[in-house]
């Protein structure tokens, strides 16, 4: 990675993470999450997923299964995408929220995940 001009991959709950930095400016350029996920079928043939989460206190690693909210994330991508909503609403507001992100622990999922909803919620996707 570093004949990239990436950094060494910093390991966070969910993905491990690998930046560009721009050290002389103190920022990052560029950076890429990487999850590892398992997609299966449970007892009743509904679509589930598990994936990787590293515990930090213990330093191990344990597969864990998604939450609602995010089988119900797939749903309300599928809508808007069916609105006609993503290029026009969603992805220009889920950059500008990004880019303009100031909490470090707000991570970019998140923060897309509060932009589908928030599309949702304006588009009449509640009503």
């Amino acid at each position: 990675m570093k004949s990239h001009g990436f950094d060494y991959a910093e390991d966070s709950t969910r993905v491990l993470t690998i930046k560009v930095k721009d050290r002389q400016r103190s920022m990052i350029v560029n950076s890429i999450d990487f999850a590892f996920v398992h997609d299966y079928k449970d007892d009743k043939g509904r679509k589930r997923q598990q994936y990787i989460r590293f515990n930090k206190m213990q330093n191990s690693y344990t597969w864990e299964e998604q939450g609602d909210g995010y089988y119900h994330l797939q749903e309300k991508i599928q809508w808007i995408k069916d609105q006609e909503l993503w290029e026009s609403d969603l992805r220009p507001y889920y950059l500008l929220k990004k880019n303009l992100n100031t909490d470090p622990d707000l991570h970019s999922r998140t923060i897309f995940a509060i932009a589908v909803h928030e599309i949702c919620q304006k588009n009449g996707y509640y009503d």
